[in-house]
């Protein structure tokens, strides 16, 4: 549900922005670089991704009856894909490991500080709501560790 509000939101703000290319920015956050991908769309023209970019950030967000939080949580998992796979299609930009979980918490912060909003009539749902935000915002500050350290 979440993608497809987030979809249909900047293809509507952001012309010449297709399914296929946020698709493809998705793939590209998981690592996978476009010669990995058989059913990759051309990179996005610069005018394009400068309006995805302004569109993320200007994007408002509102969940009226915000419950544990799920929605909100969903949505900021999205823009963090988007601008991951954004920050990942810039050509002869490499982050090392070390940065790229900051530059997620990061983003992520922005995400929850700008985009993001939700009411309850219920406090404690908010509140919840706010820790969950929280604790996905600060997993990303340090590298989790290696699967082989014991």
């Amino acid at each position: 549900m979440c993608r497809e509000v987030l979809d249909g939101y900047l293809r509507d703000e952001v012309p010449g922005l297709t399914a296929d290319a946020l698709d493809a920015l998705r793939r590209r956050s998981g690592g996978r670089t476009p010669e990995d991908d058989e059913n990759a769309s051309p990179p996005l023209d610069a005018v394009v991704a400068d309006s995805l970019v302004d569109a993320l950030e200007t994007a408002r967000i509102c969940d009226p009856a915000v419950g544990s939080g799920a929605f909100l949580l969903g949505m900021m998992q999205e823009m963090t894909l988007l601008h991951r796979g954004l920050l990942l299609a810039k050509p002869g930009i490499a982050l090392p490991p070390e940065e790229r979980y900051e530059a997620i918490s990061r983003i992520k912060r922005k995400i929850i500080v700008n985009n993001l909003h939700g009411v309850d009539l219920n406090p404690e749902a908010v509140e919840i709501c706010r820790l969950r935000l929280w604790l996905s915002m600060v997993l990303d500050i340090e590298e989790p560790p290696h699967a082989n350290e014991n």
